[in-house]
């Protein structure tokens, strides 16, 4: 699930209780795409922040697209395997560093998170 925040990238830091409460309220599901139809609604330069499970082969296309509309996105890419979390209906996944440089690549700030990791160093990493 994607979140389009109006909150400027310098204030993420100062405002993280809004995020974290947004993300609190996100409902899953089981669509196999991204539904980006809230895009016509966001203004160009919003903030993008997405936190990722298992990707499957179409969605780095789609991904990099939305760095076109945002302004340097972020993301938290769990580390399925080592969170143990069988992918979705069996659908192909890329691994964890793969999407990772492959997000670095279209303008994305990504870093993965393990079981072991600290939320709060990964997303000051994130959101610098």
């Amino acid at each position: 699930q994607l979140l389009g925040l109006e909150t400027p990238v310098e204030h993420t830091l100062v405002n993280t209780a809004a995020i974290l409460e947004a993300l609190a309220v996100v409902k899953l599901d089981d669509a196999e795409d991204f539904d980006l139809s809230w895009l016509t609604a966001v203004p160009p330069g919003t903030q993008v922040v997405g936190v990722f499970g298992s990707l499957g082969p179409g969605d780095h296309a789609t991904l990099a697209r939305l760095e076109r509309h945002g302004q340097s996105p972020r993301a938290i890419l769990l580390d399925v395997n080592a969170w143990g979390v069988v992918a979705h209906s069996g659908a192909d996944t890329h691994p964890l560093d793969s999407t990772l440089h492959t997000l670095s690549n279209a303008g994305w700030r990504a870093q993965g998170l393990g079981p072991r990791d600290d939320l709060n160093a990964v997303w000051q990493q994130v959101s610098q």
